[in-house]
């Protein structure tokens, strides 16, 4: 008779944890209207060009290369347009290169640990 209650116990747990995940299930990407992804890629947009004038900053205070900026810049619009033409959505967080912490978690050194020219992250 015990091992019946325990059996009970546990299933009633498992059916409960089930459905508190689908409770707090996410919207994803694909849930989201064209008019939404529009508004994020014009966000999207808006940072492109704000990392471009740190870019130009960063050259203008000596602390990149004309070459350096160049090579930035290029892989900045790179990065755009593949994430545009694969109709990626941009997201929140440090994404793959993140160090573990807020929305994107991710794994691996994030921009800060091996992506730098002269201390600048490379965009």
């Amino acid at each position: 008779m015990n091992k019946k209650r325990i059996i009970m116990v546990v299933l009633a747990l498992t059916l409960v944890l089930g459905m508190t995940a689908t409770a707090f299930a996410v919207t994803t990407v694909n849930d989201l209207s064209e008019a939404q992804k529009n508004e994020l890629y014009a966000l999207q947009e808006e940072r492109f060009k704000l990392d471009q004038q740190m870019i130009d900053k960063y050259l203008e205070l000596g602390l990149i290369t004309e070459d350096q900026a160049k090579v930035m810049k290029e892989r900045m619009t790179d990065r755009v347009e593949r994430m545009r033409d694969s109709g990626f959505v941009p997201g929140i967080g440090g994404g793959f290169g993140g160090k573990g912490n807020g929305f994107g978690g991710g794994y691996g050194g994030g921009r800060m640990n091996g992506n730098c020219i002269n201390g600048v992250p490379v965009i």
